[in-house]
């Protein structure tokens, strides 16, 4: 069955507990170490989902990856033309050929909005080192607004790589590199 066709998620806070919980449940009791990844509003989440994994005693949280975003007291991006929004995301152009792909890629953005501009960062800091990263050519990020992540973590590295907001695509080897030597350091 396709995720398409579920409601979409009405709250950053209930998507983070459920996907801490998840977490907590499943991977802590293993005692195996893991880290957080995600993309634009995907970093938000894994910060909060960080936050909340702390805060219950969970010790395997090794590190966040934020990509593609800035950090999440800052508040989403301007959309005032979503169709050029997607484009400057890099969306690909098959994208905009087709009416109905078009319809459905508006109606997650519209959904992804929603949840950003009812979302509040919850400001605590976290133990879990957070590594930023961002595209060089990515015209969504303002540099100056991914500084504040260091307010939400006690450590930091900021790295700018090849790419525009998709830069993930043509970087998978260095994010295995950087997520393969988290996992190995030693527990905190």
């Amino acid at each position: 069955m396709s995720r398409l066709a579920e409601p979409p998620v009405q709250s950053m806070s209930a998507l983070a507990d459920h996907v801490a919980q998840s977490v907590l449940e499943a991977v802590e009791p293993r005692g195996i170490p893991y880290s957080f990844l995600g993309l634009c509003l995907g970093a938000v989440m894994a910060y909060e989902t960080a936050v909340r994994v702390e805060a219950a005693g969970g010790n395997g949280l090794r590190s966040i990856v934020a990509a593609g975003s800035n950090a999440p007291q800052k508040g989403p991006p301007s959309v005032d033309d979503p169709i050029d929004f997607l484009r400057r995301m890099g969306s690909p152009e098959d994208v905009f050929a087709s009416p109905a792909l078009l319809e459905m890629t508006l109606d997650i953005l519209r959904s992804d909005l929603h949840l950003f501009h009812s979302y509040t960062c919850s400001g605590r800091r976290l133990k879990t080192p957070v590594s930023i990263l961002y595209g060089r050519d990515d015209t969504l990020v303002d540099r100056t607004a991914i500084a504040p992540w260091k307010d939400l973590a006690t450590s930091i590295s900021v790295d700018e790589l090849p790419g525009g907001h998709f830069f993930l695509d043509q970087n998978y080897d260095r994010l295995l590199c950087r997520l393969h030597g988290d996992l190995l350091d030693t527990p905190r």
